[in-house]
C-alpha cells in the first residue's frame, strides 16, 4: 500500500514533467519554493533533493545558451526520462531505485555543457544554499537546513548575512498549525 507522501510525490513529478515540457520556469520555481515550506515541517529528503533539482532546472531554462548548444535536445529528452522514472520508481515503491536515478538526473544535469560545468556546479551549491535559506526562514536549525542539505553551516551563514530574510513577510506557525498543513499537504484526515 503506498503513503499518502509517495502518492504526493508521485504528483509533483508528474507536474514537474509537464512545467519542464512547457519550459514554464515560474511554475518550476514556485513549486520548487512550496517544497522547501513543506520540507521545513516535514523534513522529507525526498522533497529536498526534488526542490533542489527543479530549482537549477528552472535556472538552465532561463539561460537561452543551453537551448542553443549542440546537445541540448539529448539532455532535454534525458531530463524528461529520469523525472518519468522517478514516477515509476516512485509508485512502484522501488526507492534504491529512485535514489540511483536522482543521482542520474543530477548527473545529467551537470554534464549539459561541458563549458559550463563550473557554472552549473556552482549552480547546484548555490540552489542548495537558497533553498537552506528558506528553510531557516521556515523554522528550521541553521544546523538542521545545512545538514538536511549537505552544506556546511558557513555556507549558509555566509549567505543568511548577505540577505534580507523573508521574516517580514513571513508569520511563524506553532507546530499544531504545521501538523494540520502537513495534513492538508498530504491529504490525511
Amino acid at each position: 500500500m503506498k503513503s499518502n507522501e509517495q502518492i504526493s510525490l508521485v504528483r509533483l513529478l508528474k507536474k514537474i514533467n509537464v512545467l519542464f515540457k512547457n519550459e514554464n520556469i515560474k511554475g518550476l520555481r514556485k513549486l520548487s519554493d512550496t517544497l522547501i515550506q513543506n520540507s521545513s515541517v516535514m523534513q522529507d529528503d525526498y522533497m529536498i533533493s526534488l526542490a533542489i533539482v527543479i530549482y537549477t532546472l528552472s535556472k538552465i531554462l532561463e539561460k537561452q545558451q543551453f537551448e542553443s548548444s549542440s546537445g541540448w535536445n539529448s539532455f532535454y529528452k534525458s531530463i524528461l526520462k529520469n523525472i518519468t522514472l522517478l514516477s515509476k520508481n516512485m509508485e512502484k515503491s522501488e526507492f534504491d531505485k529512485y535514489k540511483q536515478n536522482m543521482k542520474s538526473l543530477i548527473l545529467e544535469i551537470k554534464r549539459i555543457d561541458m563549458k559550463a560545468s563550473t557554472y552549473i556546479e556552482e549552480l547546484m551549491k548555490s540552489s542548495k544554499i537558497k533553498k537552506g535559506s528558506n528553510l531557516y526562514t521556515y523554522g528550521l536549525s541553521l544546523g538542521r537546513a545545512a545538514s538536511l542539505l549537505g552544506i556546511s553551516k558557513w555556507e549558509l551563514m555566509g549567505y543568511l548575512g548577505n540577505v534580507e530574510l523573508k521574516d517580514k513577510k513571513f508569520k511563524s506557525m506553532n507546530m499544531v498549525s504545521r501538523y494540520d498543513m502537513a495534513k492538508k499537504v498530504f491529504n490525511l484526515k
